[in-house]
């Protein structure tokens, strides 16, 4: 069987507007955007 997941471009992207869209700021959604833009990964990856 095969699973479908996001690729971290795009799982980084729907943080970013998850932040904006939303109210009240969630601390999960700071946290996660720190860890993703932290990561190796984060240099590789067009905004």
């Amino acid at each position: 069987a095969t699973i479908c997941v996001m690729d971290i471009g795009d799982m980084i992207a729907h943080k970013l507007v998850a932040v904006m869209d939303r109210k009240h700021p969630a601390n999960r959604d700071l946290f996660d955007i720190h860890y993703f833009l932290s990561s190796p990964v984060a240099t590789e990856t067009n905004y």
